[in-house]
């Protein structure tokens, strides 16, 4: 009420009816709507026939393709705050999706001028192809991190075992003084062990000779045994006669003699 009457609605006009019709009227003046509508389809031509107000009330902005400008400060403009990207390959970027969407719409146009069906290649488009091109860059960029991360790893395991190897060698150079008197000792006692070993022939050679030699004397013995008894044998009887008569004699038949 009190801007109305600041406007200068008379004080007795300041009914309930006057007000809202102020208001109204007000609203009319100072509201603004947008209203944006695709081409493609039947859509726009539906609801142009549905509702005229849409053409006689209102004023058209027809938006045509982008020009290179447009393009390159947009796609500019979306892909700048990508981070860890030179300004060399950002333009490089920004040209090829420029590229795509000139070639895009040059093909719409042969495709009309052909076929005689209408294409739209709308700056939508544009932007989802710039948005499309953001999420594979982040993705991208996710997989060669962890790429990098595994190569990360790789690498420290691979510093470490060389660590590793490089503290065995130093192990291994100091023990060399010692395995050389080690082997030395080994070489000594092999050649101990050699002449040992040819000694211990020369002895065993001796033996089985001085063993063949009584083994001889052992069959020479046993002969001589075997001879002594078969002897033995012839005599026995004999004296076992003899002890016989003797055992027989008398003290006459000694006498007598």
């Amino acid at each position: 009420r009190n801007v109305a009457e600041e406007e200068g609605v008379p004080e007795r006009a300041s009914s309930s009816v006057a007000l809202w019709s102020w208001f109204a009227q007000r609203c009319r003046m100072n509201a603004h709507v947008v209203l944006a509508l695709s081409p493609i389809g039947d859509a726009m031509r539906d609801r142009l026939r549905r509702f005229p107000c849409l053409v006689n009330c209102s004023t058209i902005d027809w938006f045509d393709k982008w020009p290179n400008d447009a393009l390159h400060a947009v796609a500019h403009s979306l892909l700048a705050p990508l981070h860890n990207i030179s300004e060399s390959a950002l333009n490089g970027v920004v040209g090829v999706c420029m590229a795509a969407q000139t070639y895009a719409t040059e093909l719409a146009a042969q495709f009309e001028a052909e076929l005689r069906r209408k294409n739209y290649v709308t700056p939508t488009l544009y932007l989802n192809l710039l948005s499309l091109l953001e999420k594979i860059l982040v993705t991208k960029r996710q997989e060669l991190s962890e790429i990098k991360a595994r190569y990360d790893v790789g690498l420290e395991k691979l510093l470490s075992t060389a660590a590793q190897v490089s503290e065995m060698q130093s192990e291994l150079e100091a023990l060399k003084p010692q395995l050389s008197a080690k082997k030395s000792e080994t070489e000594a006692m092999m050649e101990t062990i050699t002449a040992d070993r040819e000694s211990a022939d020369v002895t065993r050679a001796q033996v089985e000779q001085e063993e063949a030699e009584c083994k001889v004397q052992a069959e020479e013995a046993q002969k001589l045994k075997d001879a002594c008894e078969a002897d033995l044998a012839k005599a026995m009887p004999a004296l076992n006669g003899a002890l016989k008569a003797l055992k027989s004699l008398s003290k006459n038949d000694i006498i007598e003699v």
